[in-house]
């Protein structure tokens, strides 16, 4: 087709449907359009519901064949010049897609949505399909290469792109918006069974999320989805600005085939960050290879009994940080380099081992709970140790740089193992004994308190050396 299609209007763009319905009808009870077998739009096609005037929504447009979509058309459903939303545009088929057109589908910070679908998807060099395939396929589909340069400039003009992908989608060549008239769109890439990112990604500020064992409840089709674990494995530099970065790997639900695997982070820059690997699988952990600089909160979650979180690399994590992990053998990690770190409220199943190079060293802003041991050391700069909300069942092992203090509170008993500490002591037990498994070392003064009733304070390691004087409150508020 090689025509103009206009349902544009002066309070909100209307709703265009070639060759089907959304995703071609497969999740709606009565489809009111025969689906198309092939469709083409050639570079000539306009397909237009915009808004007219200054205020209004931007428009629907669906373009889908059971069996092969090519669409080398220009499409716009950008909204009204002073307010609404951005529109929707899906290019898709069953079988096979090719999409090398232009979407317009935003207006300032008002961002729309391209979206995209085959069975395994690459983001390759400007010689592929351009941005082939973006949403769960009905059939079984071929592969699909999209264009980079195509989904830089739909980023570029403030339009989200979701692709979709029922087995893999991999990113070869790097994406790069760059929106001069605000931030970038939104990029989500949902997968049947993994994401592999191997090219750099930098969104202008947009939100990048990034999906791997989908489920069919969100249209994954079953037997698209090759066997293997799913992983999501960042090999190269994510950067997101200001915009959110999240990263998970779902269970799997539905699916013959749903075995999980690794989240594996590498430098990744962003305002926020969120990482929650929910694979079903022993062993479905998350890990870092490089730095992640996070402006605002991060969160890690594994779900799986003993899956870990290791983090361990010179991180910046400037917000609070949140960890959850369960089973005994479920441990996290984090090494925050020369930045402060704040622990948000978290629930550790194993053992919780925290790092930290600032003066202002290692604090808690919430309740954290560890099943296992605590380690918390401070490695530069004089830090110090200042954890108040600690709800702690294994061993404390405190280390500071320097003239560094420790402050620790815990609403149990306190086992201190081998632990130095350059500055002050100060050491609560709210409801049990405080005792020592390990030798201590402190420069400063040192405070032990506890706070229930018969409660006592046993440190008896011969090595220990407290250079400042020693005050013992046993059952003290």
């Amino acid at each position: 087709m090689s025509s103009t299609i206009d349902a544009s209007g002066t309070r909100g763009g209307g709703i265009i449907r070639l060759g089907g319905e959304y995703q071609g009808g497969k999740n709606l009870v009565t489809d009111e359009i025969e689906n198309a077998r092939t469709l083409v739009l050639t570079d000539t096609s306009k397909v237009t519901a915009k808004v007219m005037g200054g205020n209004g929504d931007g428009g629907r447009i669906i373009v889908w064949a059971d069996q092969k979509t090519i669409v080398f058309g220009q499409f716009d459903v950008t909204p009204g010049s002073q307010s609404g939303a951005g529109g929707f545009v899906e290019v898709s088929a069953g079988d096979t897609l090719t999409f090398n057109g232009n979407v317009k589908a935003g207006l300032d910070n008002r961002t729309g949505t391209l979206l995209l679908d085959p069975k395994n998807i690459t983001i390759g060099s400007s010689s592929g399909d351009a941005i082939s395939s973006a949403v769960f396929a009905t059939n079984e589909s071929d592969d699909s290469t999209i264009a980079a340069s195509t989904i830089n400039s739909a980023l570029s003009a403030g339009t989200n792109v979701v692709l979709q992908a029922n087995n893999d989608i991999t990113v070869s060549n790097a994406i790069t918006a760059n929106n001069g008239g605000g931030d970038g769109g939104n990029l989500t890439l949902q997968a049947g069974r993994s994401v592999l990112v191997n090219a750099n990604i930098t969104t202008d500020n947009g939100d990048l999320t990034l999906i791997a064992n989908d489920i069919t409840s969100n249209g994954v089709v079953d037997a698209q989805r090759d066997s293997g674990a799913a992983v999501i494995t960042l090999a190269a530099v994510i950067d997101t600005g200001t915009g959110a970065f999240t990263s998970t790997i779902r269970a799997g639900t539905g699916k013959t085939n749903l075995t999980s695997g690794d989240i594996t982070l590498s430098t990744v820059t962003a305002g926020s960050l969120v990482a929650t690997n929910s694979g079903p699988t022993s062993g479905s952990d998350i890990f870092d290879t490089g730095v992640l600089t996070i402006t605002g909160t991060s969160s890690f979650t594994t779900s799986v009994s003993d899956a870990v979180i290791t983090l361990d690399s010179a991180n910046v994590f400037t917000g609070a940080v949140a960890l959850n992990t369960t089973g005994s053998s479920g441990n996290a990690t984090v090494v925050n380099g020369t930045t402060a770190l704040d622990i948000a409220a978290s629930s550790v199943g194993g053992n919780l081992t925290l790092t930290s190079g600032n003066e202002d060293g290692i604090t808690d802003s919430g309740t954290v709970t560890v099943g296992g041991n605590l380690s918390a050391t401070t490695d530069a700069n004089n830090g110090e140790i200042n954890m108040g909300t600690l709800a702690v069942d294994g061993t404390f092992a405190l280390n500071t740089h320097g003239s560094g203090a420790a402050t620790v509170v815990n609403d149990a008993g306190i086992n201190l193992v081998a632990s130095t500490v350059g500055g002050a002591l100060s050491v609560t037990a709210t409801t049990e004994d405080i005792t020592d498994s390990g030798t201590l070392t402190i420069a400063g003064t040192s405070l032990f308190i506890t706070g229930a009733s018969g409660s006592n304070i046993i440190l008896d390691s011969s090595a220990n050396a407290f250079s400042g004087s020693v005050t013992l409150k046993a059952h003290r508020g």
